[in-house]
């Protein structure tokens, strides 16, 4: 037996020779091997799984250790084949409890003492815990999302990484299963969704209807029966959406054919019947929000047509493979990774640093005249119709905008930073104005110094370049993107933002707190939650961090579950002053199960009501309301949270058996007071 190192094609080869005594290892450690905690005991599946699954694992795991990137990462994502049941943050336990076990065992049936060092280094990405900042994707459909799903480890290179979970289904096992989806939803909290109902052989209906249109259809047969297909994703959708509001990428078909049979069949049907299906989906998408299409189609044409786009990246001794990538596969992953940087760069912004000169328009509008973006410009309205906060930041003289030529108005926009300040210098002002985090904002700049000068000073803002197509893409993206929603609230934003910071520079002329906030003619309403209400509790539970004693992210579902209960109220709250009306900023959930007790369940409130003592007004009012009642709070503490923190203690509210998290108000304990300064 050899002593020395041993090379990577030493063991390479030793692994090609003994497949077959790999397949017989791996099937004898059972659930201790690459089926985790599934493995088959059935003879005709644990058949099925040798020819589909461990024969060409074992060829893999020889091709990996002296092979290509790509064999690494189909190798590696077919090690997760079966954890897919089991969130990303939980695989590396799963994995980790017995690999070692597993690797040794190959070394020992290699006969390399070594052996062991080199399988560990292929296996370590398999141990890695995931980023809490990784982005979060929910892939739904057939064979097409494997593939997606191994390219996307290399096309998607963001520094806090992906975490992806796979529903698979065909038309041979089963099809779109709610409750399965609905599971995985609960498990993961993806924070993007790719949905293919038409992909391949992911439903029964689309393929009888693939089928009988290459055998002869006519046109409005296969449009009405289209139109059926098309409403079994518009019941897919309406599912998801009883959960999460994540976007949803909507595949459209490209009918990429998945055997040399296909290849021959007639295609003029075909054709006929993707352009039908991709009009409908077209109408569909854009009349729904928080929904994105990809168009297979294209991409399949891009890359030579369907025959084409159905050919296979590796050689064909993978095909049994129930992993079979084609070359449709790292083109869908680029579409998935460029949409993934543009969640990425908005989902947790709320405000769009704009700048002007060679931005909005080509040319400088001081020197004369200039050629105007007229869409560029419109899409920016748009997002502030949708709630997206425009700050107007641009190194000019006020004179000389000529507004009159420009698609966006003055009132667009929340803040005028137009000066000869420096740039990083008039961001931090409007930071500080609407009281956001930095986080909170983008910045639009065709100016390379301009833009590294923001990032670097004011840390969090991250920039954009309007000559680069990612930059616009991202902002159209932001419409489908859950802060950006077509409201009553949303529309008001900007008016409301700009009160804000009206009221500030007010407050800061008044020294005494009292009195300061007297000043604002403060008046407050407060109710029990109606269904014209739901949208915005939805909007404050789901995207409010800093005044939230729990952060727990409730979906529409729940929350208007929680609504109709004879044991919880909802309780909203909404501000003017002599400045405007704020709409609802707060709720409050009350949770009365407990006969003489009322638990807070959560308490949230907008970042633009805080420091008005609102909470304690609405304390005061719900205390007040169930006088007989012990009052329960629980405060669970993030990493943004800290300023509903002392809410309870300053409050009157005592902890219990001195617990940080959980507050008491006894029945016959003193009531908050009432800020003296609401009207």
């Amino acid at each position: 037996m050899p002593t020395a190192r041993v090379s990577r094609h030493e063991l390479a080869a030793s692994l090609k020779s003994r497949r077959e005594e790999l397949v017989a290892l791996w099937l004898d450690l059972g659930d201790q091997g690459p089926f985790y905690d599934a493995a088959p005991t059935d003879p005709a599946t644990r058949r099925d799984l040798v020819e589909g699954y461990l024969r060409p694992l074992a060829r893999l795991l020889a091709d990996s250790i002296e092979g290509s990137a790509l064999h690494r990462s189909l190798y590696l994502d077919m090690r997760v084949f079966h954890l897919q049941d089991h969130s990303p943050a939980d695989r590396p336990a799963v994995i980790g409890a017995h690999l070692t076990t597993e690797l040794e065992a190959i070394a020992s049936l290699v006969g390399y003492p070594h052996a062991r060092e080199a399988l560990q280094e292929l296996h370590r990405p398999l141990l890695l815990e995931p980023s809490p900042d990784a982005q979060r994707l929910l892939m739904i459909g057939d064979c097409i999302m494997s593939e997606t799903r191994l390219f996307l480890q290399t096309a998607y290179t963001s520094e806090a990484g992906l975490q992806t979970t796979h529903v698979n289904f065909h038309a041979d096992h089963r099809g779109f299963r709610a409750d399965e989806v609905l599971a995985q939803i609960e498990r993961t909290r993806p924070t993007l969704i790719g949905l293919s109902l038409f992909s391949h052989n992911a439903t029964p209906g689309w393929v009888a209807l693939r089928l009988d249109t290459q055998r002869g259809l006519s046109r409005a047969a296969m449009r009405k029966r289209a139109t059926g297909l098309l409403d079994s994703l518009r019941e897919a959708v309406a599912v998801i959406r009883t959960a999460t509001d994540a976007p949803i990428i909507v595949h459209s078909p490209a009918a990429v054919p998945l055997s040399r049979k296909e290849f021959y069949r007639p295609g003029i049907g075909i054709k006929r019947l993707v352009r039908e299906m991709n009009t409908q989906l077209n109408e569909f998408v854009n009349a729904s929000e928080n929904v994105l299409l990809l168009d297979e189609a294209e991409i399949a044409q891009s890359l030579g047509g369907r025959r084409s786009a159905g050919g296979r990246v590796l050689a064909a001794q993978y095909r049994p493979a129930w992993i079979h990538p084609l070359r449709m596969g790292p083109a869908l992953a680029e579409k998935y990774a460029d949409v993934l940087a543009s969640v990425n760069m908005v989902v947790a912004a709320k405000a769009l640093l704009v700048d002007f000169d060679n931005t909005l328009w080509d040319g400088v509008m001081a020197d004369g005249p200039v050629v105007h973006h007229r869409e560029e410009q419109e899409l920016l309205r748009e997002l502030r119709r949708a709630g997206v906060l425009l700050i107007a930041l641009s190194k000019n003289d006020p004179a000389n905008i000529r507004w009159d030529e420009m698609a966006l108005k003055p009132d667009d926009f929340v803040l005028h930073k137009i000066s000869w300040r420096p740039k990083p210098e008039a961001v931090a002002e409007a930071i500080q104005e609407l009281d956001l985090a930095a986080g909170a904002f983008i910045l639009l700049d065709d100016n390379p110094a301009e833009r590294a000068l923001v990032e670097e000073n004011v840390v969090g803002v991250r920039a954009l370049d309007p000559a680069d197509p990612f930059a616009w893409r991202t902002l159209r993206r932001w419409l489908a993107m859950p802060s950006t929603k077509r409201t009553p609230e949303a529309m008001k934003r900007t008016e409301i933002y700009r009160e804000a910071a009206e009221r500030r520079r007010a407050m800061g002329e008044v020294q005494d707190y009292g009195e300061m906030l007297a000043t604002l003619k403060l008046r407050a309403d407060i109710r029990q939650a109606q269904d014209t209400d739901l949208e915005r509790v939805l909007e404050l539970v789901q995207r409010t961090n800093q005044f939230n004693t729990t952060t727990r992210r409730r979906h529409r579902a729940e929350l208007r579950e929680l609504m109709l209960s004879q044991d919880h109220d909802v309780v909203v709250a909404s501000m003017r002053d002599r400045f405007g009306a704020l709409g609802v900023v707060a709720v409050v959930i009350v949770d009365r199960s407990v006969p003489g007790v009322a638990e807070i369940d959560s308490f949230v409130m907008s970042c633009r009501a805080m420091g008005f003592g609102l909470e304690y007004l609405l304390l005061t009012h719900l205390t007040t309301q169930q006088p007989d009642s012990e009052w329960r709070g629980c405060f669970v503490p993030t990493d943004r949270n800290a300023p509903a923190a002392g809410m309870y203690d300053s409050a009157g509210f005592r902890q219990d058996d001195g617990s940080v998290r959980l507050w008491t108000l006894a029945s016959d304990a003193a009531r908050p007071q009432r800020p003296a300064w609401f009207d």
